[in-house]
């Protein structure tokens, strides 16, 4: 049966009209083949479509233009990052057992050129009608919710932990018997607030990269001297301790960049790799001209499974808790929608994890 002819079928079913187009949530139903064969009224209105027939056949990462979508002539669910898809998962697991399940569903989608991340929960139903199974899926934008959560975890728990560090160190310095005991909890109190301020304008950053606010600033950046003050700021820092930090730096010129922003992307590749190292590992930090570019790359020993590395520049994904995953997402929304680079990682056995950006020398 074509789908054309799927599409009539299930327009005539009276309890599909009434019962799909009264859900207020984006909802497909799709064949056997993932590919869509009824829209509802909602995601007709929500996403302006003029004509359903345009969309029948569309495969549902297709139509949201997942970035994996177009990666084989199969269309959704036929590249190796579909294997961690929620909603690859979701339909293989109601096809097959005939019940319902839900998960998150996170999306990374291009338009324009420009890459955005959608945070999705996708519910998945199965529908036989006629001896044929369909699958009705229900999506729900989560995606201020998810940042909800990552803003009440950095604020609520990280900056909590971080005062009240500095609170226990100050309670401390009031009862210091001597001088030098005084000055080594003042150098803890003060790294302490470095990392509270820092944690700060990481989200105001990303906040503001987010809602397209940022407003660039274009100098000459000694890259050197950046990452030489970089290093040294990480290697006070606790998370650096009984871990090396060397420098292979082939690049003397000055790069024209937002000094802001290329800091904030070199200090979530260092944080990064110091907070997967183990302790005695060594974290490598380059710099080199590549033609009319400029390569900045990170490495530490240690290998990323393959899953996870299907999944390392997703929104909301972390494996660190939940809540989290503002890093390597951070770092290629900064680096590509704002300073027109390449953010991109490697990660073998052999040679452990490295993390690249690379930028135009000057900007166009």
């Amino acid at each position: 049966m074509q789908i054309i002819d799927k599409y009539f079928k299930l327009s005539t079913l009276p309890y599909i009209n009434n019962i799909v187009n009264g859900v207020n949530s984006i909802l497909f139903i799709t064949d056997a083949n993932r590919e869509i064969v009824y829209l509802n009224d909602f995601t007709i209105k929500k996403f302006k479509i003029e004509s359903k027939e345009e969309y029948l056949g569309v495969k549902i990462g297709n139509f949201f233009k997942c970035i994996h979508s177009t990666e084989n002539t199969d269309g959704c669910g036929s590249s190796e990052s579909c294997k961690v898809c929620g909603g690859n998962d979701v339909f293989t697991k109601s096809f097959f057992s005939k019940e319902s399940f839900t998960s998150e569903y996170r999306v990374t989608t291009i338009k324009n050129k420009t890459h955005s991340s959608l945070d999705l929960q996708i519910t998945a139903n199965p529908l036989v009608i006629d001896d044929e199974t369909f699958g009705l899926f229900s999506i729900n934008d989560i995606s201020d919710k998810k940042r909800k959560a990552a803003l009440e975890r950095t604020f609520f728990h990280d900056i909590m932990n971080t005062t009240g560090g500095i609170k226990a160190f100050v309670e401390f310095l009031k009862e210091a018997s001597n001088i030098d005991e005084s000055k080594e909890f003042i150098h803890h109190v003060d790294e302490l607030t470095e990392r509270l301020i820092d944690e700060i304008n990481s989200q105001r950053i990303l906040l503001s990269a987010e809602n397209e606010e940022i407003a660039l600033s274009y100098t000459a950046i000694d890259i050197n001297k950046l990452i030489n003050l970089e290093i040294e700021e990480f290697k006070l820092r606790s998370i650096a301790n009984n871990k090396t930090i060397k420098k292979s730096i082939n690049y003397s010129e000055t790069l024209i960049a937002d000094e802001v922003l290329l800091k904030r992307i070199i200090s979530n590749m260092l944080k990064n790799a110091l907070e997967a190292a183990e302790k005695n590992d060594t974290i490598a930090i380059g710099v080199k001209q590549i033609e009319n570019n400029m390569l900045i790359w990170v490495n530490n020993p240690q290998y990323i499974e393959r899953n996870i590395q299907l999944q390392i520049f997703q929104r909301s994904f972390s494996t660190k808790g939940g809540g989290r995953g503002l890093g390597t997402y951070g770092m290629k929304l900064l680096g590509e929608q704002y300073l027109k680079g390449k953010v991109y990682f490697e990660s073998s056995e052999e040679n452990g994890t490295t993390f690249f950006i690379e930028l135009p020398l000057k900007p166009e």
